[in-house]
């Protein structure tokens, strides 16, 4: 008879929906810690050190709320230095190619979190420069995201693959593949994204 009992309640805590439920509540409050600022630094073609910002962030458009990736100063120079090997330290951006991707799927494993960007909602990155010459020209990039978060830490590892390119109208897409991964820290500065 007491055999049975125990065995009622065993049962019973097998059955519960408590460890789903608390996985899922796990999951959603690391994704909430992910939307932050964060800054990290990225190794140049010729050695040098950049800071790169990133912002995760909610944006809400026609009552849809999207979780985007957002640089507001995209390294370009990295696809470009594909295209311009020897002189590429010498173009001239004219505007920051800022990039934005919405977040599309989620995953989690022991002690991180992954996600990666929607490539077909992902609007194309635009630029200008001016070459060593003078010249002036225009392009679009394509470009995906991996994510990698540590929330333990605070610690995003981000991989962009700049997946399309064409600069001046002509598909410059066989320079590619590109990708470089950034490890970037939470930081609390409201500007970070600018």
């Amino acid at each position: 008879m007491i055999l049975l009992a125990l065995a009622g309640v065993s049962f019973s805590a097998c059955s519960d929906d408590n460890t789903a439920e608390d996985y899922r509540n796990h999951m959603t409050d690391i994704f909430q810690d992910l939307k932050d600022n964060y800054t990290g630094y990225i190794t140049m073609p010729d050695n040098s050190s950049r800071t790169l910002k990133a912002t995760i962030a909610d944006e809400t458009a026609g009552g849809v709320v999207t979780t985007k990736v957002k640089v507001g100063s995209f390294p370009i120079e990295m696809a470009l230095a594909k295209l311009y090997p020897t002189d590429w330290n010498r173009l001239q951006l004219n505007d920051a190619a800022a990039y934005e991707a919405p977040i599309d799927s989620v995953g989690y494993q022991m002690n991180f979190m992954n996600f990666k960007t929607n490539d077909e909602f992902t609007p194309q990155t635009t630029f200008a420069f001016k070459d060593s010459k003078g010249k002036e020209h225009s392009g679009w990039a394509k470009i995906s995201t991996i994510g990698l978060f540590f929330s333990q830490v605070g610690t995003l590892n981000l991989s962009f693959s700049v997946i399309d390119l064409v600069v001046d109208e002509a598909d410059c897409t066989s320079v590619l593949p590109l990708t470089f991964t950034v490890t970037m820290q939470k930081v609390k500065d409201s500007s970070v994204s600018e």
